[in-house]
């Protein structure tokens, strides 16, 4: 339990300091992606896709079931109890945030020519997204306080 708090814990702090531990990521998936919606092949794009974003985002996988076990775990140790269930709403409204965006196959033209052009601009950290980085490394921080104290 330790180690994974630590793990999470320096992700947490990475993400916080400098916006998200697979940022990079994400803008070579939106540039990918870009390129199929302004008439590109679609078995080029698979290609590229896979070759991009396969491992990392079977890392990305890996850490998120990771960390729900993590969190279901830390119920029986969390004194409170609070900050856990906390912790666990923010990542159910996370997963639903994501489900609620659509894809590019089901918008119209307007959404479309819109969504085109939010793939063009520089990724901005928003306040929210600092936000949360930050309730994750105060949560995991003190769950490191409850583990080792």
């Amino acid at each position: 339990m330790l180690f994974w708090t630590i793990v999470f814990f320096t992700i947490s702090l990475i993400g916080l300091i400098k916006g998200g531990l697979f940022s990079s990521l994400k803008s070579r998936l939106k540039q990918i992606e870009l390129k199929k919606l302004n008439g590109g092949d679609e078995k080029e794009y698979v290609v590229e896709w896979l070759k991009a974003g396969c491992f990392p985002l079977i890392v990305v996988s890996f850490l998120f079931i990771a960390e729900v076990l993590y969190l279901v775990n830390a119920l029986d140790y969390d004194p409170y109890k609070f900050p856990t269930i906390t912790a666990i709403a923010i990542l159910i409204i996370g997963i639903i945030k994501t489900k609620k965006s659509k894809k590019s196959n089901d918008m119209t033209e307007e959404e479309l020519i819109v969504y085109k052009a939010e793939l063009v601009k520089k990724d901005k950290r928003t306040f929210m997204s600092v936000i949360r980085s930050f309730l994750w490394v105060v949560y995991f921080g003190y769950m490191f306080y409850v583990l080792v104290f």
